[in-house]
């Protein structure tokens, strides 16, 4: 049997089977009409299970889990005193975990975050400055890109100074993509991370659930390069986003503060190997 979860107002109860008889009451507000086979709550989580993925929200948590993948909403997954699940307000785009887009991109921009004048921040051994690794993977990238057949056009394609309010307005296309390395005053935070637009606008969900979509594939696709799924699709108002009018995530390829992270990430191999990847999940999103 098909379950929907109908956009109204009224809590909607799902029967979930004959043989548990159990029902499960949700707020259909946010997810609007998406086919799924099965909808669980155990433990205190809510299991969505659609034909081509499964998503875990966790009450009192801002974390979604599908595919092994982690994402960090900006708000909470709650279930109210009545037993009724009320799902993250601004998640819509959770939506293309069940049903994916038909995504039209063909040509890339590339952000290499710094550059010039801003150097970003300096692995802790080997004082190598993030603008240099950002241009590097960014180039990288962009040739794993083109063997694809997309178009790529970089916001610097040298150790150029490029000013912030510049970056996400400069070009017209169909993804942005700001490569950037990360850094933390906790020397054991690790793995790669890729961050979607934080907005409380309804009508830039029209380029944030695409750029969402791309940020899942590219999170899974350097999982398998790296052996580890890392730290998740994440959202923040970074303002090269913002700007950008186009689909625009912000990936962060690995902590270079933290002291094994930076032996992978000042390697050159190692940046090949990531830029592969994420050219991976991005062919892959686009072919959904």
């Amino acid at each position: 049997m098909i379950f929907r979860l109908w956009s109204a107002s009224l809590v909607l109860l799902i029967m979930l089977s004959a043989v548990s008889c159990k029902k499960v009451k949700v707020d259909p507000e946010v997810l609007g009409r998406i086919s799924l086979r099965e909808i669980v709550e155990k433990d205190n989580q809510l299991v969505l299970h659609g034909e081509k993925a499964t998503a875990v929200l966790i009450h009192n948590s801002s974390r979604v889990e599908s595919g092994g993948i982690q994402m960090i909403f900006p708000d909470e997954t709650l279930r109210d005193n009545d037993g009724v699940w009320h799902l993250p307000k601004r998640s819509a785009h959770l939506k293309v975990l069940f049903e994916p887009l038909k995504l039209k991109i063909r040509t890339i921009v590339i952000d290499p975050g710094h550059g010039g004048k801003d150097p970003g921040a300096v692995s802790v051994a080997q004082k190598i400055k993030e603008k240099d690794l950002n241009l590097d993977l960014a180039l990288k990238l962009g040739g794993a890109l083109e063997q694809y057949g997309f178009n790529v056009l970089y916001t610097r394609d040298d150790d150029s100074t490029v000013p912030l309010g510049e970056r996400g307005k400069k070009f017209q296309a169909d993804l942005f993509i700001s490569i950037h390395h990360n850094a933390s005053k906790n020397v054991a935070a690790s793995g790669a991370e890729t961050y979607c637009l934080l907005s409380k606008n309804p009508a830039d969900d029209a380029r944030i659930t695409p750029a969402f979509q791309v940020a899942c594939e590219i999170q899974k696709a350097q999982s398998v390069a790296s052996g580890n799924y890392g730290r998740g699709v994440k959202f923040a108002d970074f303002r090269v986003l913002r700007d950008a009018q186009m689909p625009a995530i912000l990936f962060e390829a690995g902590f270079i503060t933290n002291p094994d992270e930076e032996k992978r990430c000042v390697s050159a191999n190692w940046r090949q190997i990531m830029a592969d990847s994420m050219a991976k999940g991005i062919f892959r999103a686009a072919s959904l």
